[in-house]
């Protein structure tokens, strides 16, 4: 890039000193840019992001409940105790929800 706007000053001091006429000038120039593919030209590329389909989280909510209702009740028939059970499987519901809806943003 520095290489071209060196060209490009060499030129503009030979056009004003005038040993190049401003048509050759121009020519030059052109020369000069057209040497750089993309420097007048950008490509831009738009990304939409698709939103996710409704039915497909709560598939997934009601998967993810199911997981939960099976760790609670093998830790129910492991342990015994009820209480420890229902509060295993509503951690492991809320920390699956909480990523279901973090991964939505």
């Amino acid at each position: 890039m520095s290489t071209i706007f060196n060209d490009l000053r060499l030129l503009e001091a030979k056009r004003v000193s005038g040993a190049l006429s401003q048509a050759e000038f121009d020519k030059q120039k052109a020369a000069i840019l057209d040497s750089v593919p993309d420097a007048l030209e950008t490509d831009f590329t738009v990304v939409e992001r698709s939103a996710p389909r409704s039915d497909t989280l709560w598939d997934t909510l009601l998967l993810w409940l199911v997981a939960a209702v099976l760790c609670a009740t093998a830790t129910w028939a492991i342990t015994g105790n009820i209480a420890i059970a229902s509060t295993l499987g509503i951690t492991v519901l809320a920390a699956f929800t909480i990523k279901l809806f973090t991964a939505l943003d």
